[in-house]
């Protein structure tokens, strides 16, 4: 700008000299001066000034993408469901315990029954978050909330796990509007292998293949007919595409912590006492209940003709060490009789270590085209007591601790979609009178994968909008044996047959009828 100006006064010289006098000349040449000074002196001020507004400009900018990397770090999703649901209960004659008299229990015989609940109401409200950490690491989360309509807490005890909330089903019990942690976890892929480990609250609910008749992606690790249930662990898994196995094919090994017995863990202190049927009853020198497995887990695909068909092959393996009879939470009406009643709701503890379980799961899932899918789940369970009982009455592992038992169960289902907008589809399942999964609740009602006996469902989606359904079902269980979904019982499950006049702690249902309703969007 300096050099711009002299060269203009320079080349305006010769024009003055022609048409003015020197005096003028001067005049004009001062004049010119001055200008020129204000002008270097404005110049000078905004380069002094120019880097300091750089500096603010970049800032706000700077702010601004640091703002939005904020904001896109974690990445949102989830689901909401409303659900209606019609229940009848049928429950067979019973004897019904009453307490102990001089000369032992005392059975108090009750007529046949019928339940029925014509509209309950529930809302489930489930948020999914992600967030890449780094170029290996990633966490994975699930917060939600589970609840009935009108302010209801836990459900009534009815002799049946899905109504005990404790840490392995606190968000799929009905409890409050609280948002409960699902899951969190963080999943790290070594770059240097096909190795990958995840540690936390791990992906254990709603497993494979529970995500056919949610139409779904697949939301958990294990099997739905093995594990079903909040779990704290930690996951190592090895991809065996890298040595020639089919694509996606790999081999997992999980551990994880069932019931903390030390010190500040489940039962707060390093010994404790807890009311039961007979007294209060000591609960001291319990070891930790842990699980470990393994699970393989195989995608094919293949063409037939011009169908395009996806399967999927998963084999598991569980080891349940120092199982507890009862983890410890909360539940309401728990049926302690006579003078050791006790107000609700009532928090239980475990009171012994009863020993370890072996647990076996095998999944065939097959989708033939984009129209029409069918699974087969099946389970196998062998116990290993170690002579010990509850202290709330009730007996062994499988309701026998001194004897190994076995039980089995198998789950099949097929799906249909004549068009994108309506799925049809059906589920049979079957458990032995001595099955045991861990499945505390399924996030409904009644868990049909925890049944002893028969349970059918049929169901029909209608997807009217974008990620909105509307879906209604009818869920037909006929039990046979009392106490599903417990690996415990107060005798030997022989003698719990609802078909017979059996002596029972609780009411249990022969049959359930259920028919539902449910608008679900995901988001």
């Amino acid at each position: 700008m300096k050099k711009l100006g002299v060269l203009l006064a320079v080349l305006m010289l010769p024009l003055g000299l022609f048409a003015q006098s020197n005096e003028d000349l001067m005049k004009q040449i001062e004049a010119l001066k001055q200008q020129l000074q204000a002008l270097e002196q404005k110049v000078a001020e905004q380069q002094q000034a120019a880097p300091a507004q750089q500096y603010q400009d970049l800032d706000a900018r700077v702010a601004k993408v640091e703002s939005k990397e904020s904001k896109d770090n974690i990445a949102w999703g989830g689901d909401m469901r409303v659900r209606y649901d019609y229940q009848n209960w049928h429950i067979n004659p019973y004897n019904q315990f009453a307490g102990f008299g001089p000369m032992g229990p005392i059975y108090q015989p009750v007529n046949a029954q019928d339940w029925t609940n014509a509209m309950q109401w529930s809302l489930r409200l489930r948020l999914k978050m992600s967030a890449q950490i780094n170029d290996n690491m990633k966490f994975m989360g699930r917060l939600s909330m589970y609840k009935l309509y009108g302010g209801a807490d836990v459900p009534v005890f009815n002799g049946m796990p899905n109504t005990v909330q404790n840490d392995f089903s606190s968000t799929r019990v009905p409890s409050s509007d609280i948002l409960h942690v699902e899951r969190a976890l963080f999943l790290y892929k070594f770059p240097t292998s096909h190795i990958s480990l995840a540690i936390g609250r791990m992906n254990t609910s709603d497993g494979p293949p529970m995500e056919v008749r949610e139409e779904t992606e697949r939301q958990g690790t294990p099997q739905a007919i093995m594990v079903n249930a909040e779990v704290d662990g930690v996951h190592v898994e090895y991809d065996l595409g890298a040595i020639g196995m089919p694509e996606g094919t790999s081999i997992g090994i999980c551990a994880g912590v069932g019931y903390e017995a030390g010190f500040g863990g489940g039962g707060q202190v390093a010994e404790n006492y807890t009311m039961t049927p007979f007294g209060m009853g000591r609960i001291n020198a319990m070891r930790d209940s842990t699980v470990i497995g393994w699970i393989y887990d195989m995608p094919l695909m293949w063409m037939a003709g011009n169908t395009v068909n996806n399967a999927r092959f998963i084999l598991g393996y569980n080891r349940f060490n120092n199982m507890t009879d009862i983890p410890y939470g909360t539940l309401i009406n728990f049926p302690i009789p006579g003078p050791y009643a006790q107000s609700s709701p009532q928090y239980v503890t475990a009171t012994n270590n009863l020993g370890d379980m072996d647990q076996w799961g095998l999944t065939w899932r097959h989708d033939i085209g984009d129209n029409f899918t069918y699974f087969l789940s099946a389970g196998y369970i062998k116990s290993h007591p170690n002579g010990k009982v509850s202290q709330y009455g009730f007996g062994g592992l499988l309701g026998d601790p001194e004897h190994s038992k076995t039980g089995s169960a198998y789950w099949a289902g097929v799906q249909w979609r004549p068009n994108t907008l309506v799925t049809l589809g059906l589920e049979f399942n079957h458990g032995s009178s001595r099955w045991f999964t861990y499945t505390p609740s399924a996030g409904e009602p009644s868990d049909k994968l925890a049944a002893r006996g028969d349970v059918w469902e049929g169901y029909l989606h209608w997807n009217f909008a974008k990620n909105v359904a509307l879906k209604f079902g009818y869920t037909h269980y006929s039990y046979s044996t009392a106490f599903s979904g417990w690996q415990i019982a107060p005798g030997d499950l022989s003698y719990f047959n609802l078909n017979n006049n059996t002596y029972n702690f609780y009411p249990f249902p022969k049959t359930v009828k259920n028919a539902y309703m449910m608008l679900e969007a995901k988001f």
